[in-house]
């Protein structure tokens, strides 16, 4: 008996039929319907709608057939699922492929077989409609038509079943969807485009105090401060413009306006949407009180704290360097050695502390810049000078490279702030310096921008750490940094103050060493400026 051939799309054959979820399920009216229907139209004693699965013919509806499958390789429907068309076999004991099948052999004693193939997901043959006699017989043109009007009913009932099974997933996840809106900790409001609003969560309707009804339809800005409502009416005409945004999500903090009148500070992110051809934006709204109390608490506690430590710092660290200086007299070696120790961590305590009150100040907004034109290069040599010492204790050597250009360029810089950059990046420099190495600092121009730049020669920034450089407290080893001394806070601090004088900060790193980079505007004020 030859082999049941395999049709070339095989496997997606049997995921569409599998998706179609029929095997293996009930008796239904519907198909018995339709195998009774085929006996009496053709006065056969067995019909049947046959799904060919992997290895197996399984029997949706048989009508006049005890079995409920058969294996596959012994099925006439195998045969004509890769017919694609309808397949007529009068006698299947004059037919090679089936003279010896075990249904023809056997005790079915099938002679005649008449199906029609049918298809299901993505137009795939995973059915039949079939007729079996177990006498031959002929097969007329208006048998065949008739059958395949049969079969057609047949299919349509098979994708029938297909579409009520998309449906009811698309009313599961539906309604999953809606458990998630309605359960969701933070508003969810959609709105058309022009500002309407037609959706409205049970978050949203805690949040704001309205019930859905009362604010379904309305322009959405009623639930801003009146103070905002240019604003968000600008956002709406950016966002709806025929160009759009190349960023279709944003972020914004925003007041909120509850039904009683009173307001809070929110999160919004708006998203745009399309559905059925129609623009709409989806904002989920998100009650910052709370967090926006606890961060003024930890602010407040971050700087009564600072304050608290800097007065006794400032007191400790004076009476210590006179007495590491002698003024106070000479101190036995073993004295000397104890009291630079605890000079060097008294340092190491005011930075910490110095750097934590500037990060509160940054994050409060609440760091104030006083910018007036003037030029870089004394700062530098200013920073350099305070930091010469320090890099004497690690055997380091810093040079000024200077550009003749920068003569009378001028930028509006903040000097105490610019300086405080330019003393944390030669004091990264240094440390991370081998000793009797150099740290190059250089002043030159670059289209327009004053810049500065740090080199020194060590073993570089690992790759994997380079990502983090900026953030704060962060630190390449931890084994390392306790051995260098630092707060993770320099450059974090760093990057803040370069971007608000509107320049910019970053750095190339290779095994051999590492150079950091500060640019800034040059001011309207100087005289000439060289175009690289």
């Amino acid at each position: 008996m030859p082999k049941v051939p395999l049709p070339n799309n095989e496997s997606d054959r049997i995921a569409a039929l599998r998706s179609m979820r029929l095997l293996d399920t009930g008796i239904e009216e519907r198909f018995e319907r339709i195998t009774r229907t085929v006996r009496r139209v053709f006065d056969v004693p067995i019909a049947l709608i046959s799904l060919v699965d992997e290895d197996r013919q399984w029997f949706k509806s048989r009508s006049g057939f005890e079995p409920v499958q058969t294996p596959r390789d012994i099925s006439f429907c195998g045969h004509a699922i890769f017919s694609a068309d309808l397949l007529v076999i009068s006698d299947a004991t004059a037919d090679m492929r089936f003279a010896d099948n075990p249904l023809v052999v056997g005790e079915q004693h099938l002679r005649f077989y008449a199906g029609v193939p049918l298809q299901g997901a993505g137009g795939h043959l995973v059915a039949t409609l079939c007729l079996l006699d177990r006498v031959a017989r002929e097969f007329n043109q208006a048998d065949r038509a008739a059958l395949r009007d049969l079969a057609a009913w047949a299919e349509l009932e098979l994708n029938l079943q297909t579409v009520r099974a998309a449906n009811a997933s698309s009313r599961e996840k539906e309604a999953q969807l809606r458990a998630i809106v309605d359960n969701a900790g933070d508003g969810i409001i959609t709105i058309d485009d022009r500002g309407r609003i037609e959706t409205f969560n049970p978050a949203a309707a805690r949040m704001f105090g309205y019930l859905p009804q009362q604010v379904v339809g309305e322009d959405f800005r009623r639930l801003l401060r009146p103070d905002f409502h240019a604003e968000a009416a600008a956002f709406l005409q950016r966002f709806t413009g025929e160009q759009g945004l190349a960023d279709s999500q944003l972020h914004l903090e925003m007041v909120g306006v509850r039904e009683d009148g009173s307001d809070f500070s929110a999160e919004l992110v708006v998203t745009e949407m399309r559905l059925d051809g129609r623009r709409g934006f989806n904002g989920m709204v998100r009650d910052l009180t709370e967090r926006k109390r606890i961060e003024q608490m930890k602010a407040d506690f971050i700087a009564n704290v600072s304050h608290e430590l800097r007065t006794p710092l400032t007191s400790i660290r004076g009476a210590l360097g006179l007495l590491a200086a002698g003024t106070l007299g000479q101190l036995a070696p073993q004295g000397q050695a104890v009291i630079d120790i605890a000079k060097n961590n008294c340092e190491r305590l005011v930075r910490l502390v110095n750097d934590i009150l500037d990060i509160e100040k940054i994050e409060s907004g609440n760091m104030r810049f006083e910018l007036t034109p003037q030029p870089l290069l004394p700062l530098v040599r200013q920073a350099m000078a305070a930091t010469t010492e320090f890099a004497a204790q690690f055997k380091v050597t810093l040079v000024l490279v200077e550009d003749a250009a920068c003569a009378g360029v001028l930028a509006r810089l903040d000097a105490d702030r610019i300086t405080q950059v330019i003393v944390n990046l030669l004091s990264n420099a240094v440390k991370f310096s081998p000793p009797g190495g150099s740290v190059e600092v250089g002043v030159g121009l670059s289209k327009a921008q004053l810049r500065l730049t740090v080199t020194d020669h060590g073993s570089g920034i690992p790759e994997a750490f380079q990502s983090r450089v900026f953030q704060k407290f962060a630190q390449a080893d931890t084994s390392d940094a306790d051995r260098k001394g630092g707060t993770g806070l320099g450059l974090s601090i760093s990057r803040t103050i370069i971007e608000r004088h509107g320049g910019n900060i970053g750095f190339h790193s290779s095994p051999s060493g590492t150079e950091f980079y500060a640019e800034l505007p040059v001011a309207a004020e100087s005289g000439r400026v060289r175009a690289d």
